[in-house]
């Protein structure tokens, strides 16, 4: 998706290893107690929605949001070889 003339870019630093990890190490992608709200007790249960994949395809693709939930379904392939 292109930017607009009148997007303004804020230079950021690069998340640190140890940011990447206490995000990833949250209820929401461990299990969570509850699928509804913020999902931030721990617990057994699991919701594969938009709020499970949106930072895990931007970790991997360098994506922005805007450009992943610009995304649709039918522009992302599975492959075989990989167990995701």
């Amino acid at each position: 998706m292109p930017r607009k003339k009148d997007d303004t870019y804020e230079e950021r630093d690069p998340w640190t290893r140890e940011q990447v990890q206490d995000m990833f190490s949250k209820p929401l992608f461990l299990g969570a107690s509850s699928l509804n709200g913020n999902r931030d007790q721990p617990g057994d249960l699991f919701a594969r929605d938009a709020k499970y994949w949106l930072p895990l395809i931007a970790l991997w693709s360098g994506m922005r949001l805007d450009e992943i939930g610009a995304t649709r379904r039918d522009e992302f392939c599975h492959d075989p070889d990989l167990d995701i």
